[in-house]
This record gives C-alpha cells, sequence and structure tokens, in this order.
C-alpha cells in the first residue's frame, strides 16, 4: 500500500470565485508523479483544504481527491515537442533590427 500524499490549493492559486486554479491545479497534480501526466479537472477543486494524492494502479492514473470524490485525474502521456534550433547569427541581428 502506498502512503498517502496531500496537497493543499492555497486561497492565492483562486480560478473560478471559490475553486483552484485549473493550470495549477494540474501543474501541482503532474508534479506529484515520476513520469509526465495528461492531468483531467473532473470538478471545481476547494481552496486552502487538504486533497489526497492517491495512485490508482488498476486505473493506470494518479487522483486527486476531496474527501472520496475524484477532482483531477492524471494519466501517464509522452511529450512530444518539436523544439527549434537556434538562429542564425544573421537571423539574430536581423530580428534585433525590428526593435
Amino acid at each position: 500500500m502506498t502512503a498517502s500524499r496531500l496537497i493543499v490549493i492555497g486561497h492565492r492559486f483562486c480560478g473560478p470565485p471559490g475553486t483552484g486554479n485549473g493550470g495549477y491545479v494540474c501543474g501541482m497534480l503532474a508534479g506529484m508523479s515520476a513520469t509526465p501526466l495528461e492531468v483531467k479537472l473532473l470538478k471545481p477543486v476547494p481552496l486552502d483544504r487538504p486533497l489526497e494524492v492517491r495512485e490508482d494502479r488498476v486505473q493506470d492514473q494518479l487522483l486527486l481527491l476531496h474527501g472520496d470524490e475524484p477532482v483531477a485525474a492524471g494519466r501517464p502521456k509522452a511529450i512530444e515537442l518539436a523544439v527549434p534550433g537556434p538562429p542564425t547569427y544573421a537571423e539574430a541581428l536581423a530580428a534585433a533590427r525590428a526593435y
């Protein structure tokens, strides 16, 4: 059995009135995982309350719970980014002339 972990979304991270900012909440849950996650909000996330982070190995997901109610769920997902190379010196000079 895995030990329970708790997080609290402070009121300064509010989104819609009285609830957590979605991006912040998703980032906090994703940060609790050793692998990249795709996080989905399921319900409004309460502020200033302890929320349990629990692994669901059957469904292969990480849950954020308010009491027994899941408010967010994260599933493993690989992230693929096409990162462009750096500009050449000439391209950087040309871009700098625009300012």
